[in-house]
């Protein structure tokens, strides 16, 4: 899905310059990113993947540990939400094995999805949580079908416009 420009000058008949554009549309375009107060994670064995990259809204960056690991959104307080937005690197060549969990408190954990991602995109995944409201959102993680390594580019709680 592209548009095509042809484009001709009249002072060089006969030249033509074709440009080929691709139109890009982001899942989370009709949502609004519920922006945390803080990210921390269970391990942070590479120093340049930081729990902060997660939410800077760069897919070139990422927060990364190997095996069961957890990453977690703080909103600050508790907030209502609709999905939760997830992109992983390499996220169209891999499988990421993990579960989504909530909590009001920090303590008690409810678990909001459980299974994979899609393996088909290096863009944001949406899970849907209707009418879900937490102050913690985790990302426990255990790898993908490649590796045990989680690489979770961007982490978001989205709200509808």
């Amino acid at each position: 899905d592209g548009v095509r420009f042809e484009i001709s000058d009249p002072s060089e008949p006969g030249q033509v310059r074709i440009y080929n554009v691709q139109l890009h549309v982001s899942p989370i375009r009709d949502y609004q990113k519920l922006v945390p107060a803080s990210v921390k994670a269970s391990a942070v064995p590479e120093p340049e993947n930081v729990p902060e990259n997660v939410a800077d809204g760069n897919l070139d960056t990422r927060w990364a540990a190997q095996e069961t690991q957890w990453i977690e959104l703080d909103l600050g307080e508790a907030q209502s939400f609709d999905k939760i937005a997830l992109a992983w690197m390499n996220g169209n060549e891999r499988h990421y094995k993990f579960k989504l969990l909530v909590s009001v408190d920090g303590k008690s954990y409810q678990p909001v999805y459980e299974g994979h991602s899609s393996g088909g995109s290096n863009d944001y995944e949406l899970y849907a949580c209707p009418g879900t409201t937490a102050r913690y959102i985790r990302y426990e993680g255990s790898g993908s079908d490649v590796s045990t390594w989680n690489s979770v580019t961007e982490f978001w709680a989205l709200k509808s416009n």
